[in-house]
């Protein structure tokens, strides 16, 4: 989901730490009702790979490309959905009652409980907007795949998912539980504290995250990768170490991560610049900057800030901001690529080439820094 209002992450945070209590309590389990039964959870992770969502993302472009050429106007995307998906729609009440329940598991302060159910309400509202942008709202198959990107990013410490990842994950859960049986049975009251538990969770895991990144709280970190954990757990019974959204291409049906050349990245074209250079290019006007870098391989320099090894593989370096800019870049190595990045040093100066995705990073659209994909030291 994009463009997320950034107001109540504010408030939000001020009882992130409360988070740690409820898994020393084990509050967690009782507020969430799994009615998914263990057949549908393993039919549904096991339908859940990298390649087969890179050809949902191809299916869903040539979809596209066939529309604008045929002259008969297509049925929207959230039409052909509603009709075919149906039984993973409901009819909301006023009130589920699921920001009461948590709120009520996390804290025994009547006015901490009173904050955290307006905090977990704003939350609902936010993602109720832009889900209804996409012919998404009341849908659990969008919920879970929030929350399971929400969980993705939190564990294995990634950016956000490109938005054609994200709607082909949709795409894959509504196939597969659409067939389960669980959900037909399930009662409208019941598919709402469903669908309302996984955007409060995966709200709350994906808030505590990005404020650990941005004030680099290891420590902070640490818990809500342990907490997103759990809360997969809860959801679909297995870990989400296995489950890593980050890296996907967004751009073929290849898994490229499969196939990537061992020490050979795309060349780069273009000479190199500052990465604060680059930054301030985004920053200055990012439609303009858009059309000039995404997509297109750039060779940077600048003072490396921080080199870290996060789960899942993945390997990331970032910048300093400079004076003249606000947000850093941040660079994501190819694993090939490790041995040569082992010899840099923090406060350094390097030079490393990427292809540029742009502004992003951050959950629900926040864009917290600039991103640089597939990168290798020349």
């Amino acid at each position: 989901m994009k463009k997320r209002a950034v107001l109540f992450f504010v408030l939000f945070l001020l009882f992130g730490s409360v988070a740690v209590n409820a898994q020393n309590a084990g509050a967690w389990g009782t507020t969430w009702n799994n009615p998914i039964s263990s057949s549908a959870s393993v039919m549904i992770q096991g339908a859940i790979n990298r390649k087969r969502i890179q050809q949902s993302i191809a299916n869903q472009r040539s979809r596209r490309a066939s529309s604008a050429a045929s002259a008969v106007p297509p049925r929207s995307s959230s039409e052909s959905a509603a009709a075919k998906y149906g039984v993973l729609q409901f009819k909301p009440v006023a009130n589920s009652g699921v920001a009461k329940h948590i709120a009520y598991a996390l804290s025994e302060d009547p006015e901490q409980r009173a904050e955290l159910i307006k905090i977990f309400q704003a939350i609902q509202r936010s993602y109720e907007a832009e889900a209804g942008k996409g012919g998404q709202s009341n849908n659990i198959a969008a919920a879970l795949a929030f929350f399971m990107a929400a969980s993705s990013m939190a564990y294995h410490q990634t950016g956000e998912p490109a938005e054609s990842v994200t709607d082909a994950l949709v795409e894959i859960l509504q196939q597969e539980m659409s067939a389960a049986k669980d959900f037909t049975s399930m009662t409208d009251f019941e598919k709402q504290q469903m669908h309302d538990w996984l955007v409060v969770t995966g709200g709350f895991v994906l808030a505590g995250y990005l404020d650990g990144v941005e004030t680099n709280d290891r420590k902070e970190l640490a818990e809500y990768k342990q907490l997103a954990d759990e809360f997969f757990k809860l959801v679909l019974g297995t870990s989400v170490e296995k489950f890593n959204l980050a890296g996907i291409s967004a751009t073929s049906s290849v898994d490229t991560a499969a196939t990537e050349p061992e020490n050979s990245p795309p060349a780069s074209s273009a000479a190199a610049m500052h990465a604060g250079e680059l930054v301030r290019e985004f920053e200055t006007n990012e439609v303009r900057a858009n059309q000039l870098y995404v997509g297109k391989r750039v060779r940077i320099y600048g003072t490396v800030n921080s080199i870290e090894a996060r789960a899942g593989g993945n390997i990331v370096l970032t910048f300093n901001t400079s004076a003249a800019t606000y947000k850093n870049a941040t660079c994501y190595f190819l694993g090939s690529q490790r041995a040569r990045v082992a010899a840099l040093n923090a406060n350094e100066e390097v030079t490393v080439e990427g292809t540029v995705r742009g502004l992003g990073g951050g959950a629900f659209g926040v864009k917290a820094f600039l991103i640089l994909e597939n990168c290798s030291v020349p």
